[in-house]
């Protein structure tokens, strides 16, 4: 049973790198390599369904970089969460002051009221 996925999957990878190379024949063959370290963390794989178009310019911008389209993606995707987490934060900090500058001039108010009905101790 094991040797018959064997071969299923050399079938289908020397199927991907033969289409890999009708569809850039200039570029130097590479076969598919297995990850030499395991992931850092753990993580999930997702399906993502880009137009062909915009996958031809992905390809051609993770190419300029030296990092493969799937890499790049990931690198964009974090970057994008980290922004909007980070602005999130912002934002709720800025709300937490706002707050406090709308409520400073009522504490102020109550503390020269509560100073003129009690005495000061010395």
């Amino acid at each position: 049973m094991t040797e018959k996925i064997g071969e299923e999957l050399a079938r289908i990878t020397t199927g991907i790198e033969a289409a890999e190379a009708a569809r850039n024949p200039d570029a130097e063959p590479v076969g598919m390599v297995r990850a030499r370290c395991s992931a850092r963390e753990p993580a999930q794989v997702y399906n993502l369904r880009i137009p062909v178009d915009h996958i031809v310019r992905l390809r051609r911008l993770a190419d300029q970089q030296g990092v493969t389209p799937s890499a790049l993606m990931r690198t964009w995707v974090l970057r994008q969460l980290a922004e909007t987490e980070a602005t999130s934060a912002q934002d709720e900090r800025s709300r937490f002051v706002a707050a406090l500058l709308h409520r400073l001039p009522h504490v102020a108010q109550e503390a020269n009221t509560d100073s003129r009905i009690s005495p000061r101790m010395a």
